[in-house]
């Protein structure tokens, strides 16, 4: 009986998930900003952000300003939207609990892949490695499938 519970149960779970996944869809993208390094600091009598989070899963992307705020670029504010948005201050741990979820689909069988994208120095290496104190994605889900 307990078998039979157990599987019912088990089934029903996979089924949830698999309706979750669907409505969310197939394909997430996340966005993970990296913190200003203090080369990029230091120049600067003024150091504005130059990204902000207006809501979740957003990020707004501001003109271009001179130490003195004066605008130096005739464009708009750019946003662009994400399924999730990981800011600056993000935690290896926060990323990881993200797509902890999506191991769930790779344990029913599905295809599952995580990859990282961005121009050099943009923090892959350090989102998917991580550093002996602090892992990354790669060593996190390895552990967490094994």
């Amino acid at each position: 009986e307990v078998q039979a519970r157990y599987t019912f149960e088990y089934e029903a779970r996979r089924k949830l998930h698999d309706q979750l996944l669907e409505v969310k869809g197939n394909i997430r993208v996340f966005c993970r900003i990296r913190p200003l390094t203090p080369e990029e600091t230091k120049n600067d009598d003024v150091v504005r952000a130059c990204v902000s989070f207006p809501m979740d899963g957003q990020v707004r992307v501001h003109r271009k300003l001179d130490s003195k705020g004066d605008i130096l670029e005739t464009r708009t504010d750019q946003v662009f939207e994400y399924d999730h948005m990981f800011p600056s201050s993000s935690t290896q741990e926060e990323v990881a609990k993200e797509t902890f979820v999506l191991l769930q689909s790779c344990l029913d069988g599905y295809n599952v892949t995580l990859f990282a994208y961005g121009q050099t120095g943009a923090g892959k290496t350090y989102t998917m490695e991580g550093t002996p104190e602090c892992p990354g994605l790669a060593s996190r889900v390895v552990g967490e499938l094994l």
